[in-house]
């Protein structure tokens, strides 16, 4: 049997043996299920002012607080190098801008314990057209 078949046959059983228990209890599976999963960053941006190169993203307030993973890649290395693990919602990536000309993107993953979110990206960056 799929573990699917088996949530049908239990879960109409579980409804009526606990009908008379507090609906928080029932809402327990889905707090488990949250609990298992990170969210990733979102509203990624590079922004440059006189070469300060600076990676910006938001994430929702955690009763933990995340540490974030911050990598570069730009067009010519084609390879992924670390620019920074920290705490903040943000990062200055200036010092792995090796050519302002070369595009570049960066991605960044939340950690809360063992448990990583998936990678999310910023758009293409190349510093001497994006830049001020």
């Amino acid at each position: 049997r799929r573990k699917g078949d088996m949530l049908c046959i239990w879960l109409p059983w579980l409804v009526m043996r606990f009908s008379n228990v507090n609906v928080c209890f029932l809402q327990l599976p889905i707090l488990l299920f949250e609990s298992l999963t990170v969210p990733k960053p979102t509203n990624i941006q590079i922004k440059a002012y006189n070469f300060n190169t600076v990676l910006s993203w938001d994430y929702p307030t955690m009763s933990e607080t995340p540490l974030f993973i911050v990598q570069v890649m730009n067009y010519e290395d084609a390879e992924w190098i670390d620019a920074c693990n920290t705490s903040q919602h943000y990062c200055n990536i200036f010092s792995t801008i090796s050519d302002p000309s070369i595009s570049l993107w960066a991605r960044i993953k939340a950690r809360l314990g063992q448990k990583e979110s998936d990678d999310a990206m910023s758009e293409e960056f190349i510093l001497c057209r994006h830049g001020e």
